[in-house]
């Protein structure tokens, strides 16, 4: 319900909140994860599929380095992620669902830990609001596949 109201909002670029006003309301600039997440462009940006080129360089740059010297846990490793960069690229599944906005506001880390409830479950508060950015509908909609490419289980 709440990623929900929060989604309402919408702002013309991807990127972190950087600075609000009365008059103007909230200016969209560099991310704030843009460093931590190893993109080679922080935005903001105006095309949804911009944003998801550059999340896919760094997130294959990333497991390409982590991946190691065994061959087929490289490949496998890297498989899902250069399936999600074919698709960003040359497919209309990102270029489309407005391409240019808006994007809606997210909190980026909207899991249980960042919810305080009191003692009857009432919503009190949502905390560490760092990482809050507007992003494409699909980041609010759909879980994004990295996750299980960096899983902890074992195999």
């Amino acid at each position: 319900m709440i990623q929900a109201e929060l989604g309402a909002i919408e702002l013309p670029a991807i990127g972190s909140i950087s600075e609000y006003s009365k008059e103007k309301g909230p200016t969209t600039g560099k991310l704030a994860t843009a460093g931590i997440e190893d993109l080679s462009d922080a935005g903001p940006f105006t095309s949804a599929l911009d944003y998801y080129k550059v999340v896919a360089d760094a997130k294959f740059r990333k497991a390409y380095a982590q991946a190691g010297e065994d061959k087929q846990n490289k490949l496998w490793t890297l498989l899902g992620l250069l399936i999600f960069k074919d698709i960003v690229q040359n497919t209309h599944l990102f270029k489309e669902n407005p391409p240019n906005g808006p994007f809606h506001f997210n909190h980026m880390d909207m899991g249980m830990h960042n919810i305080l409830v009191d003692e009857d479950f009432n919503f009190l508060a949502i905390i560490d609001w760092d990482f809050t950015q507007s992003a494409p509908v699909e980041v609010n909609s759909y879980p994004m596949p990295f996750p299980l490419v960096f899983s902890d289980a074992k195999s």
